[in-house]
């Protein structure tokens, strides 16, 4: 989402800093929302719902489904009371780890740099 990309991309720090935050709340909310029970057990459902609309050969359909209840099974939906809190913890340590490993790839000072002489450059595919 542009969250991401603007966390990632943007020369501005505190734009970057801002997005940051905008995307650990909507990742906040997307967890609180693959841990819903009532919601997962739905999605469970879906398949078997889309085959009495009609849409059971619908690929794309069943797709997403699965992908979404895979996407709960992920967040520990399954899980019962201090394994489900535990899942959701380690998810959230996980995008945290994410975020500052995709931080460092666009910080010069950490990335360094390479200088090539000309007959090094000249070497390279014409692509690059």
């Amino acid at each position: 989402d542009i969250s991401e990309l603007l966390r990632n991309a943007h020369a501005d720090p505190g734009i970057a800093r801002e997005a940051h935050q905008s995307y650990a709340l909507v990742h906040g909310f997307i967890q609180e929302l693959n841990t819903d029970r009532a919601l997962y057990s739905a999605l469970r459902r879906s398949p078997g719902a889309l085959a009495r609309a009609g849409l059971a050969g619908d690929s794309e359909a069943m797709r997403v489904a699965e992908g979404l209840v895979a996407d709960f099974e992920h967040a520990g939906v399954h899980l019962e009371g201090a394994d489900r809190r535990r899942a959701g913890e380690l998810q959230a340590r996980l995008v945290a780890a994410e975020a500052r490993f995709m931080g460092n790839l666009t910080r010069e000072e950490l990335l360094g740099s390479v200088e090539l002489s000309p007959a090094q450059r000249r070497s390279l595919p014409a692509a690059l």
